[in-house]
């Protein structure tokens, strides 16, 4: 839980509570895998949402690993945490494993016929704006 609610959040600074107990969470997210765990989430990066706001450039995927007293922490049949592989985000040896791989090779080919989609498109003279009709 973050601030006592079940929280998501995709911009630090928008922190929404989308349900408030456990039944609403549920309604939401569907019926609990066998790890499913209430509890707090503690990280070892502290109050995430405070340090995201207020120094987001210190933020480090370490920052993320549940601490010991977490409720999630390594209840997996592998010995593993809850929630997301921090070893596979952020900056460092992640993306460059993430090279590697046929996705990545797929996500190359994609995004470039995306930017020659972009290339290709007409682009108003610097400084100047065009209006729809100067365009025909």
């Amino acid at each position: 839980m973050v601030r006592g609610d079940y929280a998501a959040w995709s911009n630090p600074s928008d922190v929404q509570p989308v349900a408030r107990t456990l039944a609403e969470w549920l309604r939401i997210s569907g019926p609990p895998d066998d790890l499913s765990s209430e509890g707090t989430i503690r990280c070892q990066g502290g109050d995430l949402v405070t340090k995201l706001q207020v120094t987001p450039d210190r933020i480090t995927p370490a920052d993320f690993r549940l601490r010991p007293d977490n409720a999630g922490y390594r209840v997996r049949k592998d010995g593993k945490d809850l929630g997301a592989d921090v070893d596979l985000v952020g900056p460092g040896p992640a993306p460059e494993r993430w090279k590697k791989t046929p996705e990545y090779r797929q996500w190359l080919m994609e995004t470039e016929r995306v930017r020659k989609r972009a290339r290709l498109r007409p682009r108003p003279a610097a400084g100047r704006a065009q209006s729809p009709r100067s365009r025909e």
